[in-house]
């Protein structure tokens, strides 16, 4: 059993033990504390040979960051980092996205610091963690909303503690600069993959729900089928099919045919294995190249003749993708 005794703010002269106040926050530091030992002792609270911690006669539970037995939880290949005379495992994952999971589940996958402090690496030395969410300082990494979703799990052995610089308190590590190029990209990989998840959740969220003069394609789910039909409502596809136009009839086969004929077969087949090779409109341009600015020009036109003014074309246009992604005459 560890007892602790004459605890920071609750041994100062004053504090008495019938204060309701002293009491509530000695409760709510209590379930800090279960909550912290959940996740640096999670290893050791669960499969064979467990131990059991509680904290105020609760048991404490142990929390993994890397919800492990999720079936949308994407695991990354594991590797062994040569260092010294020993090997550091390294294994990434990439959690669900919220659409994914209960609510429940969601908020305690969070966990204590939340899904913006609990991103990066996780550093376990004998089962015991040793930071928790962390991007180790490495160039170019620092937390952003985006990489949520990406954790990745490194075990140390306790023969390298001079080589990641851990302390007696085993509270901090420093990579050696034998593995961070290797964890640099590892990181990078899961970092990729996890903004994907997001980005890809909300682009069909926003085309199911979202505003119908934004997007080309919409994308639907009913009985079981999946459709992509080309947006009536997009301002372009309208004047494309606007009656008298000569060239009506041609666009309007020509649409359909698009429609009937999605290669949503070969496109799955492309991305069975990867998901980093998502085609960018106009090549990921910050400043709109000329053709992206042709194309924006006559969605512009088209906004103006169906009865907005130049301002609001423009406003429409700075929200509209590929085109809220650049900089262009709807910017300036």
């Amino acid at each position: 059993m560890v007892l602790w005794r004459r605890l920071k703010g609750y041994n100062a002269s004053g504090i008495r033990e019938d204060d309701e106040k002293v009491q509530q926050q000695f409760y709510s530091e209590a379930t800090r504390a279960r909550s912290h030992l959940g996740m640096v002792f999670g290893r050791f609270l669960t499969g064979a040979g467990r131990r059991n911690i509680s904290v105020a006669e609760t048991a404490v539970e142990p929390w993994d960051p890397f919800m492990g037995t999720h079936p949308s939880v994407q695991r990354l290949p594991v590797e062994h980092l040569p260092l010294a005379n020993d090997r550091v495992r390294v294994e990434a994952f990439v959690l669900p996205s919220a659409q994914r999971l209960s609510a429940d589940v969601y908020d305690r996958g969070a966990g204590p610091g939340g899904w913006l402090g609990q991103q990066g690496f996780y550093v376990y030395r004998r089962n015991r963690l040793i930071l928790a969410g962390d991007w180790l300082g490495l160039p170019g990494m620092r937390r952003e909303e985006r990489y949520n979703l990406a954790r990745i799990a490194v075990d140390i052995p306790a023969e390298t503690d001079v080589e990641w610089g851990v302390d007696v308190r085993k509270a901090s590590v420093v990579p050696p600069l034998a593995v961070r190029r290797h964890l640099r990209r590892i990181a990078t990989q899961a970092r990729t993959r996890a903004s994907e998840v997001l980005r890809h959740r909300g682009r069909v969220s926003a085309r199911t729900h979202g505003d119908p003069l934004l997007y080309a394609w919409t994308v639907k789910r009913d009985n079981g089928q999946v459709s992509c039909t080309i947006n009536r409502s997009h301002p372009l596809v309208r004047e494309l099919l606007r009656p008298g136009r000569d060239s009506t009839p041609e666009a309007r086969a020509l649409i359909r045919l698009l429609e009937e004929t999605v290669p949503v077969t070969a496109l799955r087949a492309m991305h069975e294995t990867d998901t980093e090779d998502d085609p960018v409109p106009f090549g990921g341009a910050i400043t709109a190249p000329p053709e992206a600015v042709e194309v924006a020009e006559q969605v512009f036109k088209s906004l103006v003749t169906q009865g907005r003014s130049p301002s609001a074309a423009r406003d429409r246009i700075r929200v509209m993708p590929p085109f809220d992604q650049m900089t262009g005459f709807w910017t300036d």
